[in-house]
């Protein structure tokens, strides 16, 4: 990777803003890209929550320099208050972008954020005078009902996507192919795994935040009848009355011997190294962390089969049809029956895809390319 040294130069800042540290992919994703970033260049980091001690000791081990502005928006259950006060943020936010931008002044000042709501903080960066680099991180249909955001994401400098179907959605609604960089999500890839396949399967695990989208209910109306299976449901509690009506289902069906509720924990890879089967049933998904970490912990996974889970997963692992009521229960039992010499060859050649494809650092060349492209 080439160092430029007007990246390198004081007077340059990048300054990656993100609302919740620590919640699923994105997250994790803007904390490598961050760190990895530290190392070429001057990076701070915006948060709108506290951050824990450990995560403060790291932002300053990197020479990551930090701001906080505290919202607890996620907290808020009445639509109508989160609206009003959702309201009353953007105005304070703007407020503080603005003093912020004028009172640490910065020749070359770059703003990298991602999400709905922040893509209309846009056209206020761009004004500032500053640079805009927004990351459109999944690969959602909803995107073609708002075409209104074309003209937002047309203002920022260059959008980055980490699936080749949100290209096409943007394309569709009006941004600018030129704008659009395709960098696929990347992963930390230390030493290979044990290589362990548990027999019979007993542990299930659902890695993804309690939402709707995620789709924590299909896989617990699927199972509600069996027993063999010990359901792990791991992530924050993002939607929290979709959160109670899985606790209630778990109640009701009598399963709450056989399903726990782990909330957002730091050391994952022990959760990974625990399942014997990884699941991921989402309505829909960008470049799924949860499979390239599946591929990176040699686990067998499941997922929905949607376009941009089928890019990653056909033929690496196995895909299930969301309207069919049985087929999670069908490919577990394909599972059980497939020879434990296939099962491991399958996980070893995932192993390497991950490795070739889809290092951190691969991903970070890529993000340092599109910078340095802003300021040349």
């Amino acid at each position: 990777m080439q160092h430029s040294d007007s990246l390198k130069n004081a007077d340059t800042e990048i300054m990656i803003i993100m609302p919740v540290f620590r919640h699923g992919g994105a997250e994790t994703q803007f904390r490598l890209l961050a760190v990895g970033l530290s190392k070429l260049m001057k990076v701070s980091l915006w948060s709108f929550q506290q951050l824990d001690p450990d995560d403060i000791e790291m932002l300053k081990k990197n020479n990551i320099e930090y701001r906080i502005t505290c919202l607890n928006f996620w907290l808020i259950r009445n639509e109508v208050t989160k609206l009003l006060r959702y309201f009353f943020y953007c105005i304070k936010l703007s407020y503080e972008f603005i003093f912020f931008h004028y009172t640490q002044p910065c020749n070359k000042r770059l703003f990298i954020f991602q999400g709905f709501t922040m893509s209309l903080f846009i056209p206020l960066f761009k004004m500032l005078g500053a640079k805009v680099l927004f990351s459109s991180r999944t690969a959602t249909p909803v995107l073609l009902e708002k075409k209104y955001l074309a003209w937002f994401y047309n203002s920022a400098h260059a959008i980055s996507t980490n699936a080749l179907l949100t290209n096409q959605y943007l394309t569709t609604i009006g941004v600018k192919k030129s704008k659009i960089w395709y960098i696929p999500n990347g992963i930390e890839i230390e030493r290979e795994p044990s290589w362990q396949l548990p027999r019979p399967l007993k542990k299930l695990y659902v890695i993804a935040r309690i939402h709707p989208f995620k789709n924590q209910m299909y896989v617990l109306e699927s199972l509600k009848n069996t027993t063999q299976y010990e359901i792990v449901l791991v992530g924050r509690q993002q939607h929290v009355r979709y959160y109670h009506e899985l606790k209630q289902f778990v109640k009701l069906n009598q399963m709450s011997g056989r399903v726990s509720f782990i909330d957002f924990t730091k050391n994952i890879h022990n959760l990974y190294e625990d399942a014997d089967v990884v699941v991921l049933p989402s309505l829909e998904e960008g470049c799924a962390n949860v499979i390239l970490e599946s591929f990176k912990y040699g686990k067998i996974c499941i997922a929905s089969d949607i376009p941009t889970n089928r890019d990653l997963l056909e033929n690496r692992g196995f895909l299930i049809d969301l309207n069919k009521s049985g087929d999670l229960t069908e490919t577990l039992t394909r599972i059980e029956l497939t020879s434990e010499k296939e099962l491991l060859q399958m996980l070893r050649s995932n192993f390497q895809y991950a490795k070739e494809k889809f290092r951190i650092e691969n991903n970070l060349k890529n993000y340092f390319q599109l910078i340095n492209s802003l300021f040349t």
